[in-house]
Order: C-alpha cells, then structure tokens, then sequence
C-alpha cells in the first residue's frame, strides 16, 4: 500500500515501523551506541550474519518457519524477524 506515492507499506507491519523509528531517535538522543563497545557491536554483527545466512541456506519457505497460525513454527520465525529486525 502505497504512502506518499512512493513509500510502500504493509499495514500489518506499522508498529513495529513505527517502534523501531521511535528507539532509533531516542537511541540517537540520549547517546546509546555511543555507550557500546565494539566488542557488544561485531558479536551482535556476527549473531545477525550467522542468522541472515541460516536463512538463505533453509530458505524462507522450509517447513520450520510456519505459514502462520498458533504454532512453533510461526513462533520460531517472528523470534528470527525480531531478532534480525529485518522484515
């Protein structure tokens, strides 16, 4: 759904837009990474890779991440998203 002409978004998915826009001004205001040590900063990289190329080497249709519904699998994919923050 287009906003704006140009920005596409899916509704369903405004909160968490919107959450992770508001941590990253406060994030930015109040100094947070800065507070980081780049030990904190390649372990997180380093989780984040490793999760992104479990993903690609699984795929994203393979029967562990569910189609949606009440169920582990559905529960292990919005764990994956969440913790990637990449939708």
């Amino acid at each position: 759904m287009p906003v704006l002409d140009f920005v596409q978004v899916e509704p369903a998915r405004l909160p968490q837009h919107t959450t992770f826009f508001t941590l990253g001004v406060l994030a930015h205001r109040h100094g947070w990474l800065d507070r980081l040590d780049a030990r904190t900063g390649w372990l997180w990289l380093t989780g984040g890779l490793l999760a992104m190329a479990l993903l690609f080497a699984v795929g994203a249709d393979a029967d562990c991440f569910g189609p949606g519904a009440l169920n582990a699998p559905t529960a292990l994919w919005s764990a994956y998203e969440s913790a990637l923050c990449w939708p």
